[in-house]
């Protein structure tokens, strides 16, 4: 089925027993607008390697989020769409990666394997977050969503519509532990949390 299939990463090992748990999936910012507002981003962390000429976004998500497959062909087709049109971030191309969240060991072993640049928590469950920014953490790679519920839960740039326009919320202290270094540009427009 499409490029998604293809490009999905088979390195599942075992799916945590999600029983009763919770999923933000209350996106508030259209999908094209979160992926454009990513790569913006992406521009202002001025810990973005210098010697790659690529960058790879691992974009998680959860297997039990209901229409999840609709969503992520979707966000398949914006990606792809960048990658046809040749668009970069600081001259670098842009790659991705559609990663299933697990467990924390096998979301590690993803990123090194993949050599991920971001993290977009697109839709996974509360009880995976925390392994996902302990991990975000530990490796010293940013974390984004369009889903503001994931801000005071630890993701480093959440961006969300506000008056009919995007905006674009910080914590400065997740981004420094997660590895971002973003410019005072981005901090100027940005609604901060320290």
């Amino acid at each position: 089925m499409k490029r998604f299939f293809s490009k999905m990463i088979a390195l599942s090992v075992g799916i945590i027993a999600l029983g009763s748990a919770s999923f933000s999936s209350a996106v508030e910012l259209p999908i094209e607008k979160q992926a454009d507002m990513l790569i913006k981003i992406m521009g202002y962390n001025k810990s973005i390697e210098s010697n790659s000429r690529e960058i790879r976004i691992g974009i998680l998500y959860s297997e039990q989020v209901p229409n999840i497959e609709k969503k992520i062909q979707q966000l398949d087709d914006i990606f792809y769409d960048y990658i046809s049109n040749n668009r970069t971030v600081k001259g670098k191309s842009i790659q991705y990666s559609f990663i299933p969240v697990s467990s924390s060991e096998n979301l590690k072993e993803k990123i090194k394997l993949l050599n991920v640049s971001a993290l977009y928590v697109f839709s996974i469950s509360d009880q995976n977050l925390q392994q996902v920014i302990n991990v975000a953490k530990q490796e010293k790679i940013f974390t984004y969503s369009g889903t503001k519920s994931y801000f005071n839960k630890g993701v480093a740039v959440v961006v969300d519509e506000q008056e009919s326009s995007p905006k674009i919320f910080v914590d400065v202290q997740n981004a420094k532990d997660q590895g971002a270094q973003f410019n005072a540009e981005l901090l100027k427009i940005a609604k901060l949390s320290m």
